[in-house]
């Protein structure tokens, strides 16, 4: 019934291309409260003043979708956040990645034994880097900390909101972190302007980064509205800790899950707790389905409805130990493949890197000979142990699997 923010894929979070319903409109100066405009804090902004009006003159229960554009590139926040994370990822990349997965043991997201893979060669060493260079890099990482921390407390002024209407325990709250893994479009060196890549220029030097950031004002411009500036591959790639690779890379998990967060006391008795079905996020219309108690429309704006290929997550809120409801699923980018059936995954094994511009990189792609990768995600769930040559007959089974979901969607 109404919409306002932008349409593209990415845009500027200083001089987004705005849209207030089909109108486009100018991008405000400032925020509600006087600030230089973020888009994030905008979206707050607007989604609260929508909140108010509903409250104001509507007894029918609401639904929004709010969607902001952090922290997909480009990495852009205020000056005021920018310090936040100052000299918290020094330690660089392959530090970073111990830490994180010694943080998710404690936290019980990954089990004591869990190993991490190996970085891929094609990506650089943090000690291959000089100190100019690790000076760059770790500012690129402090940016995307100080992005992300800016949107969650901009997403939060929302959810007190409700609170401070009294609507917070009688909302169905789906936070969904990403559509993907972490971004790795970023060159091995990270870039002033994540445009290039997407326009076919080739990754830039180190020396020729830092001489263009000079020309844009040096490091302290980092994350401001001068750039369009992206972190670097090996950040994204640490990010996706305990995973293997980053997006685009729809055959391994490190590009694909991403963390969800529910909350609906009406009907989850649940406080603080993990679930660790597979699950999609196809399983989201059905679970707001079930809940609201709507029902599957058969048509909508005039259009038969495709059927919904996801199930409602609502069978394992209050029972930890359920078997999922979701036994399959096909994944596919851009030739990148992979399947979740039954407990065990099957992993195409990457023929080309994703941040790669190289057009001879694509001549690689043969899927009638993919190479596979099998992991028992039962036992292994972070697809560290590769059993493809114990098991060749379960890489035979699932590859069939695959085949039939690939012709079906």
């Amino acid at each position: 019934e109404y919409f306002w923010g932008f349409i593209g894929g990415e845009t500027n979070q200083f001089h987004p291309l705005l849209y207030e319903n089909n109108t486009p409109i100018e991008t405000p100066k400032i925020n509600a409260d006087g600030s230089t405009f973020h888009l994030s804090h905008g979206m707050a902004d607007k989604c609260i003043w929508w909140l108010d009006n509903w409250n104001a003159l509507s007894e029918n229960p609401f639904f929004v979708y709010f969607a902001p554009g952090a922290i997909h590139a480009p990495l852009q926040v205020p000056k005021e956040w920018r310090d936040k994370y100052k000299g918290k990822f020094d330690q660089g990349w392959d530090a970073y990645r111990e830490e994180v997965l010694a943080r998710q043991k404690r936290l019980g997201i990954v089990h004591e034994d869990a190993k991490l893979v190996p970085r891929p060669e094609t990506i650089p060493a943090w000690d291959s880097f000089s100190e100019e260079g690790k000076k760059y890099l770790s500012r690129q990482m402090e940016i995307n900390a100080d992005f992300l921390e800016h949107v969650d407390f901009h997403i939060g002024r929302v959810i007190y909101h409700l609170e401070e209407m009294g609507e917070l325990d009688n909302t169905l709250i789906i936070y969904l972190m990403a559509d993907n893994g972490a971004t790795a479009e970023g060159t091995p060196t990270g870039t002033v302007s994540e445009l290039l890549m997407q326009n076919g220029f080739p990754p830039l030097t180190m020396e020729q980064q830092l001489e263009l950031l000079e020309r844009y004002g040096g490091i302290e411009e980092w994350g401001g509205p001068n750039l369009a500036n992206h972190f670097s591959v090996a950040w994204a790639w640490s990010t996706s800790t305990p995973f293997q690779w980053t997006k685009q890379m729809a055959s391994h998990f490190g590009g694909t899950v991403s963390a969800t967060a529910i909350r609906y006391p009406k009907l989850i008795n649940a406080r603080g707790e993990w679930r660790n079905q597979f699950q999609h996020a196809t399983d989201i219309v059905p679970t707001i389905l079930e809940v609201t108690g709507v029902p599957e429309p058969d048509y909508v704006n005039g259009q038969k409805r495709k059927p919904y290929e996801g199930s409602s997550l609502v069978y394992s809120w209050d029972n930890p130990k359920a078997k999922t409801n979701h036994p399959t699923q096909y994944f596919e980018m851009l030739g990148f493949m992979g399947l979740y059936h039954e407990g065990w995954t099957l992993c195409g094994v990457p023929y080309r890197i994703p941040w790669s511009t190289d057009p001879a990189a694509l001549a690689n792609f043969d899927p009638l000979n993919t190479k596979w990768e099998l992991y028992n995600i039962e036992e292994d769930p972070i697809q560290s142990i590769n059993l493809a040559e114990q098991y060749p007959d379960k890489v035979e089974e699932l590859e069939k699997v695959f085949i039939q979901e690939a012709e079906k969607y």
